[in-house]
């Protein structure tokens, strides 16, 4: 549609058939964060970005460009949203039935 290099069309097709697979973890991490923040904790919601992205999502793809073709950083992007999804899941889920309180009768 925008090029008709093969190469380029390769890649986003390799890129399209990975990392949307992965989109439901960083949805949960956008989520995780905005409840986070609207409940007045905002460096839980910070930490959930960071640790994606500056422990998971750089480190991952990085090693992967060095290891392998374009197709291991797209698994490595995949594989950072969904480990950082669950993560971010399993804690709100622990922080809330640590912290939540019995709804008024």
């Amino acid at each position: 549609i925008f090029t008709e290099e093969t190469q380029i069309i390769a890649t986003a097709t390799t890129y399209l058939q990975i990392v949307p697979l992965s989109v439901w973890g960083y949805g949960m991490v956008i989520i995780g964060a905005g409840c986070f923040n609207a409940i007045g904790k905002p460096a839980t919601g910070l930490s959930f970005y960071v640790t994606r992205s500056a422990l998971l999502y750089v480190p991952l793809s990085f090693a992967a460009s060095l290891l392998a073709q374009s197709w291991a950083v797209f698994v490595g992007i995949a594989i950072a949203n969904a480990v950082a999804g669950l993560g971010v899941a399993g804690y709100s889920f622990w922080w809330l039935t640590k912290n939540a309180k019995p709804a008024p009768v």
